[in-house]
């Protein structure tokens, strides 16, 4: 650990680290009870001294979650636009049944 972190130090941060855990977060699409839907989780790194931060495992369920919403698939696989389909410009029939030479 750090140099001149105190034992006072040490209990203030890691009643700070609980503190931040136990918070409820506003993350959607999943009920995650680790992060309590933060995204993160939070831990005091002995070694340096410092309270440092961890995505959660739940990011990924809910980065999946959010593509099959946005795509309406169920595997989050968006088939491509299909394309129009090319018109010569030579050949076509205007309105009245005619071809148009242009």
């Amino acid at each position: 650990m750090r140099e001149g972190i105190t034992a006072e130090a040490i209990r203030v941060m890691e009643w700070k680290v609980e503190q931040l855990n136990q918070s409820k977060g506003k993350c959607l699409y999943y009920d995650c009870p680790k992060c309590h839907n933060k995204g993160y989780i939070v831990f005091l790194n002995y070694t340096i001294g410092e309270i440092q931060c961890l995505t959660c495992d739940c990011m990924e369920e809910r980065k999946r979650e959010y593509i099959k919403r946005q795509t309406g698939s169920e595997d989050g696989y968006k088939p491509p636009k299909k394309r129009r389909s090319y018109e010569p410009e030579y050949g076509r029939e205007d309105d009245n049944g005619e071809e148009e030479v242009a």
